[in-house]
């Protein structure tokens, strides 16, 4: 007798909470979240999938951590909640590691005395080495470039700004006219900042005179 009123009992309970849960509306039925609760059980799997877990580890967990709170909160009766924290932790699954850190790998310095004192034009000693640029540019047509031009220290800061950036141009105008798409190609001036050799000498001043064509690359 006892055990047939516990059974009763349990029934009954049972039966009011899933007639409390019934009254929230369609949009945050519980169907809507076994939806949600599945894709984002399948975005936490393709983010294991794409390294995520041992990428970005703290953030993972936590998502993952999400996750399994929001089922908690769904079987307590706050299905609106839930399912508000099950799409979060989708979002979240989905964007797990995808800020991608922008970074710059020195290619060629077009230097060593290739720039007359004064002058952006390109000398032909330079050619052989930015048609090698152009040849590999061809090659990786989706891969991005930033034209960095220096000075040497003659000038004022203003001038060797400008001139520095007219370098930069001369050299990109010299990759365009050859096929390669000027959206792919940045320009920065640097003026007489970070030399690499001593503006005391002549030598020296060759040296800073240059461009250097870096490729950007994600890490």
């Amino acid at each position: 007798m006892r055990k047939t009123f516990i059974a009763v009992a349990f029934v009954a309970v049972a039966s009011f909470m899933l007639a409390a849960c019934a009254t929230v509306p369609p949009e945050r039925s519980p169907r809507t979240f076994h939806q949600e609760r599945t894709a984002t059980k399948q975005a936490l799997a393709d983010a294991k999938a794409r390294g995520a877990a041992e990428d970005c580890p703290t953030a993972y967990n936590q998502v993952a951590w999400q996750y399994h709170g929001a089922v908690d909160v769904f079987w307590s009766c706050r299905t609106a909640e839930a399912i508000a924290m099950m799409k979060d932790a989708r979002a979240k699954a989905e964007a797990l590691c995808g800020e991608k850190v922008m970074m710059e790998e020195k290619v060629w310095v077009i230097g060593d005395a290739n720039f007359d004192t004064n002058k952006d034009e390109i000398k032909p000693g330079v050619r052989p080495v930015l048609d090698d640029a152009v040849k590999v540019m061809k090659e990786n047509p989706k891969t991005k470039f930033v034209l960095h031009g220096y000075t040497d220290s003659r000038g004022s800061d203003e001038y060797n700004m400008d001139l520095s950036i007219r370098r930069a141009k001369a050299v990109k105008k010299y990759l365009t006219d050859r096929g390669i798409d000027g959206s792919r190609l940045k320009v920065v001036g640097h003026g007489e900042r970070n030399p690499i050799a001593p503006n005391y000498t002549d030598e020296g001043m060759a040296k800073n005179r240059r461009v250097e064509i870096n490729q950007v690359v994600e890490k």
